[in-house]
């Protein structure tokens, strides 16, 4: 069975092209949310803003005065929150921010607080560990918070447009390696409206699509 790895690789294809790009000067911050990213019940202000064409930072500002800042890399055009919802069993939402935009596919870096710090969280199925939705004609990609809190990643692609070929893996968030792991992978047979059906974040609190 071919990793999923090998199936987000073919996602990347949707990736824009290098090329010349306008340039751009550091943007203020302005404020996007009001969540509680600490887990300490309370709401923390976050804020976001470009730096140059390939950078843009994520601050958490919380409720007792902690400034927390990390810079993520973006290409030329993406750089756009998406929410802040809790994904893992510790108390606290994560934050997701669309970094990077294919023709039809989208790659989210996702932040969580540990130790006081902001932290990129991986998703381990993922070469890049960006997390990638996906709703193209023949190929789609999703990712779902379960009953249980895990995640399901769920990648289906079509050769013809008739029969469909999805590969699901599941993740649970490790305490004791603070990361998410693949857990399960299965694959499975579905049909176009099924795929599509699976496609973008079906997370609550999350858009199912940035933007």
């Amino acid at each position: 069975m071919r990793k999923l790895t090998t199936t987000l690789a073919l996602l990347v294809a949707a990736a824009p092209l290098a090329g010349a790009v306008p340039s751009y000067a550091a943007e203020p911050w302005h404020t996007v949310a009001r969540a509680d990213v600490t887990g300490d019940g309370r709401a923390d202000k976050i804020l976001l803003r470009r730096v140059d064409d390939s950078r843009c930072q994520v601050r958490v500002v919380g409720a007792g005065g902690h400034v927390m800042t990390k810079t993520l890399t973006n290409d030329f055009v993406s750089c756009t929150w998406h929410g802040a919802a809790p994904l893992d069993s510790r108390p606290g939402s994560e934050l997701s921010v669309l970094t990077t935009t294919g023709a039809h596919t989208q790659f989210h870096s996702v932040l969580t607080v540990r130790g006081g710090k902001l932290l990129g969280q991986r998703m381990p199925a993922a070469s890049d560990g960006l997390w990638v939705v996906d709703g193209a004609a023949l190929s789609t990609a999703g990712v779902q918070k379960l009953r249980n809190g895990h995640l399901m990643s769920r990648v289906a692609f079509s050769d013809d447009g008739d029969t469909w070929h999805g590969k699901r893996t599941e993740l649970a968030y490790s305490k004791a390696k603070n990361r998410w792991v693949v857990v399960k992978r299965s694959s499975y047979t579905t049909d176009s409206a099924g795929a599509h059906k699976t496609a973008g974040w079906h997370v609550p609190g999350l858009p199912r699509w940035a933007g």
